[in-house]
């Protein structure tokens, strides 16, 4: 037998080694083999709301509840610790999808499963449990069956796969007929009456769903605002193959949905609902957000779209979807798993890509496994991308109030009424007014993409949260920073040295006593490896499993599950901490395994804030003053641009803006050309604590350690008379990089010593305050108020004093009701 040809033997290896697993019925936690048949464990199935009644058939489209749960006896209930359940058409492909309990504050026993992403659930945890239900919605389309397979680990060594009772195949009614709507923009709707619907985004894309390059500044990714509309057949939002629309080009690549409802009211007969849509950012970019709409006999279809980010020019959405049935009825529910759209605004292929505008605009396309080898969602062992996103649209009410009207009359009730969910929703509710919007924050990044922000206020709060008014006070939006791309010595994103995630830590190289754990991560452009300075390879001291003791034996009732992923970091720029958590296997001992940690933690550093701050000082210090527009008094300092100098104004507690600052020295540290100091600490609303003297970059090169400029000379006393302080300072002139010598601490970069100055003279005069307005002197008509305060004179009047000229008596006039008239 001829030995194999080797370069075909590595193309065989290569292929099994970046080949997509199928399912695997095995849990991560189960060892050795599985037992022979269930042990009394069950699988079963019940549609939700029918409590109690199982069914062995689906119906496309609707919720079922799927049960595991152990044998139960007049006298036991029998416990298991982990699960696992997936449901898979016959030839592997997912089939439905489970609806996952999003709600952390709940402790879920489900999650997406590690061994079967796109179709299956597992435990979260291995607390002793007697059974579990989960959420499945089943498909759409498609005639074939399904079959749900569950696997069960009773203990340590102890499991059960998919045999019997663990094993279920679960086909479509036989007398099911679906009554199906036609998503066709020619389709007529003979529908009289009108209906109200809810419409549900819950957000699915993850690291866990979507681990290839998953964007590395975590706290960038979002669902921005989903903005969309009920329409007529005569207006299109968006559609595959069609080139993109201002208006989506804004939402596609910014999240911006000012050009988009423009477009919208400009086409205000054939639209007659503009939905729009609280955008889910990070921390709750798996979260929920909902809406609602109207439909009628014209205005029968429904198209929506929002960004995710951060991305070139990427959405997911729905478009000319048609809730009106053949019989003249309205859907019940429609649901959709949404997969990612390019919008063909721009040529960028990754999340992070610069802006790269396409010139011409290519036609919108759906993004596919096979469609860009340097696209994220690129595999060739998979044929179709895991959804991003699911929409659920459930009718709330149907109303019949005018019958069948023409067209026209459709059409002339859309251009009069056409307004936002939003706002039709709370049109009649005076307490949930709100104020106008601020202006738009600064982008939150220096170089390459970040986020930025306004917000609005209700305009009765009390009363808007007494009566639950549920609307968007804050919005967000992508934005691109004055530096389009990042430098190689940056710690933001930089597209040619850009690195794959950090892999988990190793296991310690020692079970017990102190070792050394490592960590690594790759270049996606590896022709870049000699020039780019970025870290690669980490390595750190670490203690063993067991314990630093060599000497003490490992208590086996301690024994624990493996880590669980890292949390996001704490700070959205500089030093933060992350954790990770695992639990007992056996709970009952927690108390005697007291010297285990079940918990750990590590700093973390996205980017600098030093950097982000500075880019912003000159457009901070050349807004105008802003008092505001509500009813408090706070004093403030603001940078007056004309004179160069920071003055005191009266700030009234909102709709401010980002030139103000608590103390005159902040004002100076950040404004004053020339000013310098070792720290400034700016209000928390505005931008971060900008200057963090323990600042220590990593950029992959020597150490070098911080700098630091000699003592200046000693400043003149704070006052002219009475008792004062005098200082003197020092600055950083370079910050520690690579781990060099650290900067010292805030307080031993200044120094201060008392100075005395010749006695202040005593005032001559000194002004109380006034007193509260007397009643109206009349109780009828016009008549007067008046309030008094008092003038305290000294022995001596300084005539030149104003304060000695103060009035002691003010009057205003006053009108009162008079009866009768």
């Amino acid at each position: 037998m001829s030995s194999l040809n080797p370069v075909f033997l590595f193309f065989i290896l290569l292929h099994i080694a970046y080949s997509k697993p199928e399912c695997r019925q095995r849990l991560y936690e189960a060892k050795g083999p599985p037992q022979t048949g269930t042990n009394g464990f069950t699988l079963e199935i019940e549609e939700v709301g029918k409590e109690g009644q199982l069914v062995s058939g689906y119906i496309p489209g609707h919720l079922y509840v799927v049960h595991v749960k152990g044998r139960r006896t007049e006298y036991i209930v029998q416990t298991f610790r982990g699960f696992g359940v997936t449901a898979q058409f016959k030839n592997g492909k997912p089939a439905g999808r489970f609806e996952l309990d999003k709600d952390r504050s709940r402790r879920p026993e489900a999650r997406v499963a590690p061994n079967c992403r796109n179709a299956g659930v597992s435990h979260s945890n291995l607390r002793p449990k007697t059974a579990v239900s989960v959420i499945w919605r089943a498909p759409e389309t498609g005639t074939d069956c399904v079959l749900f397979q569950a696997s069960i680990i009773q203990s340590k060594s102890i499991w059960y796969g998919a045999e019997a009772d663990l094993k279920k195949e679960f086909c479509i009614i036989n007398d099911y007929q679906k009554n199906v709507p036609k998503d066709d923009l020619t389709a007529e709707c003979c529908a009289c009456d009108e209906a109200d619907y809810d419409v549900e985004f819950v957000g699915i894309w993850s690291k866990d769903t979507h681990p290839k390059e998953f964007p590395s500044l975590e706290h960038l990714t979002h669902f921005t605002d989903v903005l969309g509309a009920s329409h007529s057949k005569k207006y299109q939002m968006w559609r595959v193959g069609d080139i993109a629309t201002d208006g989506l080009k804004e939402i596609a690549e910014w999240g911006n949905t000012y050009n988009g409802e423009a477009e919208m009211k400009a086409n205000a007969s054939e639209v007659r609902t503009i939905i729009k849509m609280k955008g889910l950012w990070y921390p709750e970019v798996t979260g929920r957000t909902s809406g609602r709409f109207h439909v009628n006999k014209y205005h029968h279809f429904a198209s929506m779209a929002a960004m995710f980010g951060p991305s070139p020019d990427w959405f997911v959405g729905v478009s000319g979807i048609n809730l009106c049935l053949p019989d003249c009825t309205w859907v019940d529910e429609r649901a959709f798993d949404l997969l990612p759209y390019d919008a063909g605004t721009d040529n960028g292929a990754t999340y992070m890509s610069p802006n790269n505008p396409a010139e011409p605009r290519l036609p919108i396309a759906r993004i596919t496994t096979k469609t860009d080898k340097k696209n994220p969602f690129y595999d060739e062992a998979a044929e179709e991308v895991s959804p991003m996103g699911r929409l659920t649209i459930k009718k709330k009410q149907t109303t019949n109030m005018f019958g069948c009207r023409t067209e026209e009359q459709y059409k002339q009730e859309a251009h009069n009424i056409t307004n936002t969910s939003e706002d039709e929703e709370y049109k009649d509710r005076r307490e949930c007014t709100m104020s106008n919007w601020e202006s738009w924050s600064l982008c939150s990044a220096t170089c390459g993409k970040g986020i930025r922000m306004r917000s609005r206020v209700f305009t009765f709060p009390i009363k808007a949260q007494m009566f639950h008014c549920h609307r968007q006070t804050t919005e967000r939006q992508f934005c691109n920073a004055k530096i389009n791309e990042c430098g190689a010595d940056s710690e933001a994103f930089n597209t040619k040295c850009s690195v794959e995630t950090w892999s988990s830590w190793s296991e310690c190289s020692v079970t017990c006593g102190s070792g050394i754990r490592t960590r690594e991560r790759k270049l996606l452009d590896q022709s870049q490896e000699g020039t780019c300075k970025v870290e690669l390879h980490a390595r750190e001291r670490c203690i063993g499993e067991n314990g630093p003791d060599c000497s003490v034996k490992p208590n086996p009732l301690c024994q624990t599950t493996t880590w669980s992923e890292w949390s996001p970091c704490s700070a959205s720029c500089d030093d933060g901490v992350r954790v990770r958590t695992r639990l007992f296997f056996y709970a009952e001992h927690e108390q005697e395994c007291s010297n285990v940690n079940l918990m750990e933690k590590e700093k973390c550093n996205v980017y600098s804030c030093q950097r982000l701050l500075s880019t912003y000082s000159e457009e901070i210090c050349q807004e105008e003053k802003e008092e505001g527009q509500c009813g408090g008094t706070f004093p403030r300092y603001w940078y007056n641009n004309q004179t160069n100098r920071c003055e005191r104004f009266i700030y009234t507690g909102c709709k401010g803006n980002r030139n103000q600052f608590e103390t005159e020295e902040e004002c100076k540290l950040l404004c004053v050309p020339g000013y310098t100091h070792n720290a400034a600490i700016l209000p928390g609303h505005q931008i971060f604590n900008a200057f963090d003297s323990h600042d220590n970059i990593d950029d992959g090169g020597p150490p070098v350690p911080c700098q630091i400029s000699e003592w200046s000379a000693w400043a003149q006393c704070s006052v002219t008379c009475g008792k004062g302080k005098r200082t003197r300072t020092r600055a950083i002139q370079a910050v520690p990089r690579n781990g060099g010598n650290p900067c010292p601490p805030s307080e031993h970069m200044i120094q201060e010593r008392h100075c005395d100055n010749r006695p202040c003279a005593r005032s001559s005069c000194r002004v109380g305050r006034w007193s509260s307005w007397s009643p109206c002197s009349t109780q009828c008509g016009e008549g007067v108020q008046t309030r008094r305060r008092r003038v305290h004179r000294y022995n001596i009047i300084d005539l030149d004093d104003p304060s000695c000229l103060a009035s002691e008596l003010e009057q205003r006039n006053c009108r009162m009701p008079c009866q009768g008239y």
